[in-house]
């Protein structure tokens, strides 16, 4: 029987490496640009760099972050207990939302035994484009520009 790792196992052995990002270039592995916030002395003061954090993100070009962001939070080591990775969570930009969005609306429409009337796709993904793009700020293209590119692909 293969020896299978489970979630309590992959929790005990999330550690974090002092210098793990050293340890990958030396094998000549690539990595991508780091940033560390922290630590946090409150819960608030983390609420408030995250807020930030996602607002930064949701709003940059996919030319600048690509998809967007991963986070991890690590718990600082303390009494023998190594430093360790509690949670993990990503942050995409609204730019590959829309992209995606786009991209499945149209899949749905190819999927469809009898493709969906362009009127009712169209409406659907302008409305979902709202709600992604209306707290998005600076974003490199505008609804109209996105609603035209729809057009086109369709």
């Amino acid at each position: 029987m293969p020896n299978t790792r489970v979630a309590s196992q992959a929790r005990q052995n999330a550690y974090c490496l002092p210098n793990s990002l050293q340890i990958l270039k030396s094998h000549g592995l690539e990595t991508v640009p780091t940033q560390t916030y922290g630590p946090f002395s409150n819960y608030n003061d983390l609420c408030d760099s995250l807020v930030q954090i996602h607002d930064e993100v949701y709003s940059r070009s996919l030319a600048s972050t690509e998809e967007g962001v991963v986070l991890y939070f690590a718990q600082k080591a303390s009494k023998g207990r190594p430093e360790a990775v509690i949670s993990v969570a990503k942050i995409k930009s609204a730019e590959y939302l829309v992209l995606k969005l786009l991209r499945n609306t149209l899949l749905f429409a190819l999927e469809e035994d009898q493709v969906p009337r362009y009127d009712s796709l169209f409406n659907g993904f302008i409305r979902e484009l709202k709600t992604i793009t209306k707290v998005a700020k600076n974003l490199a293209y505008t609804d109209t520009q996105f609603a035209e590119l729809f057009s086109t692909a369709y």
